[in-house]
């Protein structure tokens, strides 16, 4: 049976389903040799953290359901695998070498399939499909951002504001929020644009005295 494996940085429950056919496709999975299979890989449970749920053989080729860690790969799992069984089998069987013509045990291809432990993968695609759609829920877009070019502004006398900035800045599922912060938004480019004018008629007020004044 599968269990979480709790690491210092990670919490994981990753299985695979591997099948690896012997050399040829020779039938060569007998009862004995079936026995010192399932040892062996006792054996390689106790040394690396790959743990064997299920091993299942059919006479030229294995099933092998296997938990283990992120640092192990598919493919360096089933080296291990290979590598330490064949060389034991080898060893525990002679004649299961002359059956393969002294050559390798395994073929070198193999078959892999990631398994789910809590569904397949139509129930998790809908359940992420599902994720962030409750009615509050706020979505943020983390590469935009508002940027107010004050100085730029004050010397054109205008204060430049893109829609689409502010949406992205700050985007709700709620339409009614949505027209809500883009009004508010709008109307304070109104007033700063306003106040600028003003600031520059005051100016040139001014300006027209001191020549008069001077006059």
């Amino acid at each position: 049976m599968s269990e979480y494996i709790h690491k210092s940085h990670n919490v994981t429950v990753l299985l695979y389903h591997f099948v690896c056919p012997a050399k040829y496709r020779r039938v060569v999975f007998s009862d004995s040799v079936d026995n010192s299979l399932k040892d062996i890989c006792i054996g390689i449970s106790d040394r690396y953290e790959i743990n064997f749920i299920e091993i299942v053989s059919d006479k030229d080729h294995v099933h092998f359901l296997i938990q283990s860690v992120p640092v192990y790969s598919p493919t360096k799992i089933i080296q291990i695998v290979k590598s330490i069984t064949a060389k034991e089998i080898f060893r525990l069987h002679p004649e299961v070498k002359k059956q393969l013509w002294g050559g390798e045990f395994w073929t070198k291809g193999f078959y892999v399939n990631t398994v789910g432990k809590h569904g397949d993968e139509s129930t998790i695609q809908a359940y992420v499909k599902g994720q962030g759609r409750e009615k509050n829920t706020k979505r943020y877009i983390v590469n935009s951002c508002l940027c107010f070019n004050t100085s730029s502004a004050l010397l054109r006398g205008s204060l430049f504001l893109n829609r689409k900035h502010l949406m992205s800045y700050y985007f709700r599922d709620d339409a009614m929020h949505q027209a809500f912060f883009l009004h508010l938004f709008l109307w304070f480019q109104i007033w700063i644009t306003l106040v600028i004018i003003l600031n520059h008629s005051l100016f040139f007020h001014r300006y027209h005295l001191d020549i008069l004044t001077y006059q």
